[in-house]
């Protein structure tokens, strides 16, 4: 409760004792409280030398040590750090090494606590990082003055680390300008000669790439109105040049601004006076130069130029943007207010440089300004840090040299002239006149009143005299809105430099009315008292020039007191001129008239008598023949009358309308609400609305009549119809005008009209008469009907994303047709779509389209058999076949050879058989499926030998090669495939790619140009590449990008050249997302991103907090380690935000970096040159991430991703690059690049469609199969992906390759100069820096030197496959068996028995005839998948020749790239841009070749929801759409999951080939025979399927329950030998479990004893993993744990011990804590809480009693410590515990 504060007192008065520590608010204070409070806070004169000198140079004070300012700060609460304790630590505390100051936001909490604080009786601040030391309050004040002195050192070297980057390369010059402001300036304080008293520190904002704020656009317009002075001659110039500062354009802007109350106000002491009385007066005409500000965050320059009596105004900026509208309208009201009577006129695009990035916007202008006055060049992109940096210089070298003198505003020579001689005159008072249009209040200054009478001043003042004439500077100029204004005396416009002409308004004497004036008030007096005599001639031009602007005005020549009005034919409205004879406010007002256009010309009755006469005197005009008067027909209101009128009848379908509104009229006759009336009132509202419309429609003929039309009019017979004057009314109504001017609602809401104002009863009668009456039914009918409900769907576009759909109606339709006129379905024609779709079904299921067929129509088998293209079949290896296949390819779709074209290779397992195969085109039969080659089968008595001489070389996997015309929409060919064994050489694969690329490249007669060739990139991949370069059949090229800083080799991309043909190698780039989702999600690394650590846990952690979760349930247990769409959600904005919410800044980070680096090649729609950014950004943070893991002693095999992931980075970072390159230096017309086209993704699409034909399939069933797959692969390429599909969980491979939604091939083809990736690589340094010290790494000038790009071939890097190895919650630890494979196994264990019988003789001849059935059935279920495969359609010709004829078109525009280019490329796109699903998709309104801004090098710990919106900009639409919505949290985790993570085996559907299996081995096992392996296939399945991520005891059965008893085993015997080996050490019993049992489990946040680096710490344990039973078990994630055998891996955060006894510090060299990946072997001692104190982020402290008792013995024998535990992880051991679990 707040007390009564009495503020009467006096300061002396208070006393304190009152106020502090009885309950007192700090709230309205006395001004002692406050002076009290200031006194504690304040520095005394001996704190105040603690600081560094006050007056010290930049360079000083860059070359001072000042503690640094926190980056992580753990209280949130200011009010928690003040106590009441005493101070007990002097000042001088804060001053030692490694003391962090506060972050500033905090100090400003501190502060606004304080007074609260003092009141409540604290005397100290508690030092958040040690235990017991308190400081007094003027610890706030130290921490405030050091603040100001880190600020602005980290600014100024922040511009340092800038220059040091954009200018690698040393300029003594520009080095010597620099140091000798660094050497010359005080850092603190103001700068005045800059404008508006600039701070130093502020300056260094020019070194950076950040915008520029107002103070150093004043700056530099102050430098260039002292440029103007010191170059220009203003005696002989002709044109004057003003360069006001930016308060000219915020006046302006001011000006017209609504919110002024008084434009007097802002005349009065600012620069628009000053320029505005000058230019007034000036005999020469007057440029003014400036900069303007449009809204938001943009700078343009603004030229004034007055000549002659126009001003013309100009605006330019570097986007090309229209003039602001507050800034125009400012510049007409202030040229009207001092040179009234001239033009104005205003442009924008004025010429300019356009800007390449979001913040050059300032230096654009003031470039562009210096291009019009001094011809400088203007800015380029290549020019824009160097002009930066010129700025800077110039600016600051102006400020600092003393002797200069400031320019004034208005230069003073043209004013020099000899003053006119003026004979004194009375001075006569005017009437005070109105003021100019725009402007209702008379303008004075508060205070004061216009004057009306002649004063007694001796001072003298003339009329405005004309532009040109000489100029008496005795005399003072009145502007024409300050007539009447008083003007003291001896006041002189020249008083100053500072205040030249800059006179309040106000202030300034009234002038002597003119002659016209006098002549005009006598005028109009006359007019007035009808005493005015008429001019003839005057009067016949005054009219003439009236009749121009209104043919059929309306003047009173008889009437002298109404000789200034005129009547406006069209508004029927009395305009009075302003004297007789001018024509001025009629012409205002018809610019104005709302109803000009009209076709209507009202008459009055007078006007009717005489207007003919009066225009046939003034206009000499001929009187129309007379005709014979009749009655005819009222015409209403028509086009005649109104362009608008046909449109009005035509979209409005009431019969009346004109009335008062219905809520009115309820409320006037009920005195209710019209919602609230009944029916039957509503009834009698519409009947009060009927009487009450004013004209009604005649919607056939479009005609408008008056409700009180009178029907006839007295016409002439030779004149058409006309209307009524009833009629004409109606034009003339306001609510008519507002009702024909709307526009029509689109015909998609018309839906949503309201049923009052629709025409329901003639539209059922109209639909009838057309027999379309059972459609139209009212509205309450309506559910329910489905024919209604369809037609409306259909009517509305419901369906127009599926064309298949509405085919197959028309399909049916005309079936129907033909079955009434009894005709046949003999050559009936079937659209595209629908019959891809029927092919489509026919390839995947033969006899269900069958039954699809003989229900709804379709083309026969026969027919497709029939129309199958005559291309040749597909043949193992590589021949001149596969030459051939690729040729007609390109023929197919008419693609040039020349054009670019993709490449990939990659394997895919093959089911091991030898099978014959009879080649048509060679009448010879083969053996198949050796690695050796097809092998002719000449005679078939050989082919038992063929077999057993081939068996030893059985093929297990096949080698696809695909070649894809990298355009979206086109399916990729299958063009080579090749089976291969398990293990492969490096020579071997070269010899294959070597005679594959021989023959596309080089033997070909017409070379087909392949730029790009994906693989997997494993490690003998790139050996293989490197053994082609060191035979002579390839090179490599290398384009050297320069690296941002100067003391690094520059990035090297490699090209490899084959011939004339250059090939970036690439890599898929959702393998490598996947790569880096399992390196997060492994328990055997502990990745370190600075101060932040990040693990699986984290992750997990996340997606259980299901309402806000992106990710599913499924995507961290029993995951998928190849699911595309999980690792796509983990990567997303979505997540990063989500990450960021929940404080897990590394792992925001992590995902942030990689995701850009994949969606590089993924997004449709961003540019070039931000594809380049966002990998080069990836590249850059892994690179820094390898010099703090080297700085702090991290070894990167368990603290950095894996190998495999870093090389694939780098191919990534190679290949994109590379195909920019060759693109924009190696094609020979310009051609869209869409990254996503290149790389393996098109073979994994490919297997997949094998697998869902065959799952096992064989070399024979392979080369079947792929001639059929083109169908597939075209409807693939056409169908869109919906959001469901994305969202699904656990599918695996997602193929998104062949999908161009939202690309726009006209940026995509507009590709950086080579200068501008240096630039890039600039910006992505700088950003991966700044993302590096929000994890508080601050990276030095001199950085290690980084690895080049070598993506070819690295031949010593480590073969690790992390992919390959189990991740987290992996559901593939076991491989699953397919069904054949299964079967094969009981076949074998079968032929054990039919090959030698007499080895059981005890075998009964049915068990044998069973066994024999089993292998015939077996021999049909093979037979019946060759019979499919013939009936699958091998080519869709529909399909082929309608992409064929959509790529025509584009490929004959491409080359153009302009408007017909990107029209062309539009209508191949649409389709795919199209979106019937509702997705958020990102697309550009307009093309934008030009990179848009990045803010990321703005990031900061305090705000790095940077990462969020970067990411929602930048990711693609797979990755957008795969995210969970987050409005499903009402439903359980497991409930919302798509599909089961798992099957129980005896709930799956066995196929035939599963029971057959299952059959053999029953037949053996009750025939009691064991054969080895018997259920090999069957076991790992049910391993697979029953594979969890974490340990539970839920639905533990079989071979989990003894993997589990095997762990536990493993455990005990680890325990007993840890106890053998401790047996040496103190405390044998406690090390033997380290402490870990049952009632103490280990769990996160637990602290201990441990040994790491050799030495002995202590750790507290973040995350930790367990290894199951089994040789395959693997790390997984556990929550606790109950006994350290069981534990594998500890992620811990590891403190080391002090010279102090008990203090431990955690802390690495480059000041972040300390983390250590810890072996269970190596943890001794598990601790209790209370025994450690925690003491702030680096310090803990150990309790003594614990530290004399455990820590102190073990480290006085360390050395034994550390060979027990080495003794512990031998070898030994490990095959002791190896032994026990076989």
């Amino acid at each position: 409760m707040s007390t009564h504060i009495d503020l009467t007192l006096p300061p002396e008065a208070v006393d304190l004792s009152l106020w502090i520590g009885v309950g007192k608010e700090y709230c309205n204070v006395p001004e002692a409280i406050a002076n009290e409070l200031k006194s504690r806070i304040s520095l005394s004169d001996t704190s105040r030398s603690m600081l560094p000198p006050p007056r010290l140079t930049i360079s000083e004070l860059l070359a001072t040590q000042l503690p640094p300012e926190a980056t992580t700060w753990v209280l949130k609460d200011a009010r928690a750090a003040f106590c009441n304790i005493p101070a007990n630590t002097p000042l001088s505390y804060l001053l030692l090494p490694n003391r962090p100051l506060p972050p500033r936001p905090f100090l400003i909490k501190l502060r606004n606590a304080a007074g609260q604080a003092m009141l409540d009786g604290s005397v100290s601040i508690k030092h958040w990082g040690a235990h017991d030391i308190y400081l007094p309050f003027e610890a706030l004040g130290l921490w405030y003055a050091l603040s100001d002195f880190v600020k602005a050192q980290t600014a100024w070297k922040t511009a340092l680390r800038w220059t040091a980057n954009v200018f690698p390369h040393d300029n003594s010059s520009r080095t010597a300008r620099m140091t000798s402001i660094f050497q010359s300036l005080h850092w603190e304080g103001l700068i005045p000669k800059l404008g508006r008293a600039s701070e130093v520190t502020h300056m260094a904002q020019f070194l950076s790439s950040s915008s520029l704020s107002s103070s150093h656009i004043d700056a530099m317009l102050l430098r260039l109105r002292a440029r103007y002075r010191d170059e220009v001659d203003h005696r002989s110039s002709k044109q004057i040049l003003l360069v006001p500062t930016l308060s000219f354009t915020d006046h302006l802007g001011a000006l017209a601004s609504k919110d002024t109350q008084s434009p007097n106000e802002i005349l009065d002491s600012s620069e628009l006076s000053r320029i505005g009385n000058f230019i007034a007066t000036s005999p020469q005409d007057v440029l003014i130069a400036t900069v303007g500000y449009w809204p938001t965050n943009h700078w343009g320059f603004v030229l004034i130029t007055i000549s002659g009596s126009r001003v013309q105004a100009k605006w330019g900026d570097g986007l090309q943007r229209k003039v602001p509208k507050a800034l125009a309208k400012g510049i007409r009201m202030w040229s009207n207010l001092y040179l009234p009577k001239h033009i104005v006129t205003i442009d924008s695009g004025y010429t300019c440089a356009s800007q390449n990035d979001g913040y050059s916007c300032g230096i654009v202008a003031l470039n562009a300004l210096k291009y019009h006055i001094f011809r400088d060049t203007l800015w380029t992109g290549a020019t824009k840090e160097q002009l930066r940096m010129n700025e800077f210089l110039s600016c600051m070298e102006f400020c600092k040299d003393n002797d200069t003198v400031d320019p004034p505003l208005i230069p003073l020579l043209p004013l020099l002239e000899p003053p006119i001689s003026l004979t004194p005159a009375p001075v006569v008072a005017p009437q005070p006149t109105k003021r100019p249009r725009g402007n209702s209040k008379a303008i004075a200054t508060p205070g004061t009143s216009p004057v009306t009478s002649p004063t007694s001043s001796p001072s003298r003042v003339m009329k405005r005299p004309r532009r040109g004439s000489k100029l008496n500077l005795n005399t003072q100029i009145a502007p024409i809105l300050a007539l009447g204004a008083t003007l003291p005396e001896g006041d002189s416009p020249m008083a100053s430099d500072d205040n030249q002409l800059d006179l309040p308004l106000s202030r300034v004497k009234k002038v002597d009315k003119s002659r016209s004036t006098l002549s005009k008030q006598r005028n109009n007096a006359a007019a007035t008292d009808g005493s005015f005599e008429q001019n003839k001639i005057r009067w016949e031009a005054y009219v003439k020039k009236l009749r121009t602007l209104d043919p059929y005005v309306e003047v009173y020549e008889g009437n002298p007191k109404k000789i200034r009005d005129v009547r406006c034919s069209w508004c029927t409205k009395d305009i009075k001129q302003s004297e007789p004879y001018n024509t001025y406010r009629f012409k205002q007002h018809i610019s104005r008239c709302k109803f000009r256009g009209s076709k209507l010309h009202t008459k009055s009755i007078a006007g009717m008598l005489t207007l003919g006469l009066s225009r046939s005197s003034a206009l000499n005009l001929s009187k129309p023949k007379q005709g014979k008067l009749c009655k005819r027909p009222c015409s209403g209101l028509t086009e005649a009358h109104d362009d608008r009128i046909p449109q009005y009848t035509s979209r409005t379908e009431v019969r009346h309308a004109g009335g008062l509104s219905r809520p009115s009229l309820a409320l006037k006759y009920f005195g209710q609400p019209f919602p609230s009336l009944s029916q039957e009132q509503k009834d009698e509202v519409d009947l009060h609305y009927r009487n009450s419309c004013q004209w009604e429609l005649d919607h056939d003929n479009g005609r408008v009549f008056s409700c009180k039309c009178i029907r006839v009019v007295w016409c002439q017979d030779s004149e058409g119809l006309k209307a009524c004057t009833e009629c004409l009314s109606i034009l003339r109504l306001r609510a008519f005008q507002v009702s024909i001017s709307r526009e029509g609602a689109p015909d998609d809401q018309r839906k949503y009209i309201p049923s009052r104002y629709q025409s329901v009863v003639t539209g059922k009668m109209y639909a009838t008469n057309k027999g379309l009456g059972k459609l139209v039914k009212e509205t309450a009918s309506k559910k329910g009907d489905f024919l209604l409900e369809f037609t409306v769907a259909l009517s509305s576009g419901a369906f127009d994303g599926k064309p298949s759909f509405i085919q197959l109606m028309e399909v049916m339709l005309e079936r129907h047709k033909r079955q009434e006129r009894g005709v046949g379905l003999q050559n009936m024609q079937y659209a595209t779509d629908f019959d891809q779709f029927c092919h489509e079904i026919q390839c995947v299921r033969p006899e269900a389209y069958r039954l699809f067929s003989s229900t709804f129509g379709g083309r026969s088998e026969r027919s497709m058999l029939r129309i199958r293209a005559s291309k040749p079949k597909m043949t193992v290896g590589i021949s001149e076949a596969t030459l051939q296949r690729a040729v007609k390819y390109l023929g197919d779709y008419d693609y040039p050879s020349t054009s670019p074209l993709a490449c990939a290779v990659d394997d895919t397992k093959l089911h091991p058989s030898l099978r014959p195969y009879y080649d048509q085109s060679k009448k010879t039969w083969f053996l198949l499926g050796s690695t050796t080659g097809p092998m002719i089968v000449a005679d078939p008595d050989q082919l038992d030998q063929l077999i057993h001489q081939a068996s030893d070389s059985l093929a297990t996997k096949a080698r696809v090669w695909s070649l894809s015309i990298p355009l979206s929409n086109v399916p990729p060919l299958v063009m080579a495939i090749l089976p291969i064994s398990e293990s492969n050489t490096a020579a071997s694969l070269a010899t294959i790619e070597e005679s594959l690329l021989k023959l596309l490249l080089i033997d070909s007669p017409t070379p087909i140009n392949i730029i790009s060739l994906g693989s997997d990139g494993t490690v003998i991949e790139r050996k293989a590449r490197r053994l082609l370069i060191e035979s002579g059949f390839a090179a490599v090229e290398y384009t050297s990008i320069q690296h941002p800083s100067n003391k690094e080799r520059p990035l090297k991309v490699e090209l490899l050249c084959i011939g004339t043909h250059r090939l970036a190698i690439i890599q898929d780039s959702k393998h490598f997302r996947k790569t880096c989702r399992n390196n997060l999600f492994t328990g055997a690394k502990q990745l370190v991103l600075g101060n932040q650590l990040i693990y699986y846990e984290q992750v997990r952690s996340m997606v259980y907090d299901q309402n806000r979760s992106p990710l599913y349930v499924r995507d961290v247990d029993k995951l998928d380690r190849q699911d595309d769409r999980a690792a796509a959600r983990l990567f997303s904005a979505a997540n990063i935000k989500h990450a960021i919410e929940s404080g897990h800044t590394g792992l925001a980070i992590f995902l942030f970096v990689f995701g850009e680096a994949v969606d590089a090649y993924q997004s449709r729609t961003i540019t070039h040159g931000q594809r380049i950014r966002m990998v080069l950004l990836a590249y850059f943070f892994k690179t820094i991430w390898k010099d703090f893991l080297a700085e702090n002693g991290y070894p990167s095999s368990r603290h950095y991703i894996s190998q495999e992931a870093d090389d694939i980075l780098d191919i990534l970072v190679n290949g994109l690059l590379g195909l920019i390159i060759i693109h924009r230096d190696h094609l020979s017309s310009p051609f869209p690049l869409l990254p996503w086209m290149h790389g393996s993704e098109a073979n994994e699409h490919i297997f997949g469609l094998l697998r869902s034909t065959l799952p096992e399939f064989t070399i024979v069933d392979a080369i079947q199969i792929i001639p059929k797959l083109d169908v597939r692969l075209m409807a693939a390429c056409q169908r869109t992906i919906e959001i469901s599909d994305f969202r699904r969980g656990g599918a695996g491979y997602t193929h998104t390759h062949f999908d161009g939604s939202g690309a726009n091939l006209d940026t995509l083809s507009s590709f950086p100069p080579r200068e501008t990736f240096e630039q890039i690589a600039g910006i992505a340094w700088i950003e991966a820096n700044a993302i590096w010290e929000v994890l508080g790494y601050y990276r030095g000038l001199s950085p290690t030197p980084s690895l080049p790009l070598v993506p070819v071939a690295d031949l010593d890097a480590d073969e690790d496959d992390l992919l390959d190895a189990p991740a987290m919650g992996d559901k593939s630890l076991v491989e699953e068996v397919s069904d054949r494979a299964i079967l094969d196994q009981a076949l074998q264990a079968a032929s054990f028995v039919s090959v030698a019988p007499s080895n059981h003789p005890d075998l009964s001849d049915s068990v044998m005839d069973t066994l024999n059935d089993c292998g015939l059935a077996a021999a049909a279920l093979n037979m019946r998948d060759l019979a499919a495969l013939d009936d699958l359609a091998d080519e869709k010709p529909e399909a082929l020749a309608e992409i064929q004829a959509a790529l025509k078109p584009i490929l004959a525009a491409i080359s153009a790239l302009g408007t017909a280019g990107q029209a062309a490329v539009n209508d191949l796109l649409k389709q795919a841009s199209e979106h019937p699903s509702g997705s958020h998709v990102h697309t550009k309104e307009e093309d934008q070749l030009e990179d848009p801004p990045s803010n990321l090098s703005q990031i900061s710990e305090y705000d790095i929801g940077i990462l969020v919106d970067e990411r929602w900009a930048h990711q693609s639409k797979e990755t957008t759409d795969t995210c969970r919505p987050v409005n499903l949290s009402d439903t359980s985790p497991n409930e919302e999951e798509a599909a089961p993570v798992s099957a129980r085996v005896e709930d799956v559907e066995r196929t035939p080939r599963q029971l057959l299996a299952q059959k053999i081995h029953e037949v053996l096992r009750l025939s009691g025979i064991n054969v080895k392996g018997e259920t090999s296939g069957l076991a790992r399945q049910f391993r697979w399927t029953k594979q969890a991520m974490t340990t539970t005891d839920k639905d533990a059965t079989g071979n989990a329950v003894n993997a589990r008893i095997a762990a536990s085993s493993r455990a005990n015997v680890l325990i007993n030998s840890r106890k053998s080996i401790f047996a040496s050490l103190p405390l044998t019993d406690v090390l033997a479990t380290a402490n870990i049992t049952h009632l103490f489990q280990l769990i996160d946040g637990l602290f201990a004893i441990v040994l790491y680096e050799k030495k002995l710490m202590l750790g507290q344990v973040v995350t930790f993993y367990e290894k199951g039973g089994g040789k395959a078990s693997t790390h997984s994630w556990v929550s606790n744990a109950s006994s350290v055998g069981n534990i594998s891996w500890i992620s811990m955060q590891v403190w080391t011990p002090l010279s102090t006894p008990n203090l431990f510090r955690s802390i690495t060299q480059s000041g972040v804590p300390k983390y250590g990946l810890v072996h269970s072997k190596a943890f001794l001692y598990a601790l209790t809480t209370k025994a450690v104190t925690i003491r702030g982020d680096s310090f803990i402290k150990l309790a003594p009693a614990v530290y004399n008792s455990v820590f102190r013995p073990l480290n006085a024998k360390e050395g034994l410590v550390v060979e027990a535990v080495k003794k512990l992880m031998g070898k030994k051991h490990t095959y002791e515990l190896e032994d026990l679990e076989g």
